[in-house]
């Protein structure tokens, strides 16, 4: 009988305890859901006319020469949204376009974003990336004028 005693003792603390990680799970889970991801996108008109750099990229600079073969950036504006996880931000773009993006996840240090871009209200583009808190990347976009479109995705959260 004592060894019984022992066996639904040691089982209790072992049910206590998974039930006190399971409640800090959920409570950890619960505060990162409940933290907003600012997001910042910088729309760039990157084209072979010319040889400029727009001042406001001077920090980009480097990183868009170094990926993209054009002579001249110039920014065409700065759009910040607050999403929470699995809510979506919108950014309006030059020609008729809309970004989404959504938030997905976090993994450790780092958010996934559904990222599309509409024309019209007909998908164009969509990608799903993991991005470091606090860091950007540039990515690609659809002809514009005489150049094409190019979007700085910075997240912070």
């Amino acid at each position: 009988m004592d060894k019984v005693n022992r066996i639904f003792k040691n089982t209790g603390i072992l049910a206590s305890l998974l039930i006190i990680l399971s409640v800090l799970l959920f409570a950890s889970s619960n505060a990162i859901a409940g933290n907003d991801i600012n997001i910042t996108v910088i729309t760039i008109l990157a084209s072979e006319k010319g040889n400029s750099v727009d001042p406001k990229l001077k920090g980009l600079v480097r990183e868009l020469q170094s990926v993209f073969r054009y002579s001249s950036y110039d920014s065409l504006g700065e759009k910040r949204v607050r999403i929470s996880l699995n809510k979506k931000g919108i950014v309006s773009l030059p020609g008729q376009r809309v970004m989404n993006i959504v938030a997905s996840g976090i993994e450790g240090s780092r958010v996934v974003l559904e990222i599309e871009i509409l024309e019209n209200k007909r998908r164009v583009f969509q990608t799903v990336t993991k991005l470091n808190n606090n860091k950007s990347f540039t990515m690609g976009g659809p002809k514009y004028k005489d150049g094409t479109l190019l979007f700085n995705i910075f997240a912070s959260f």
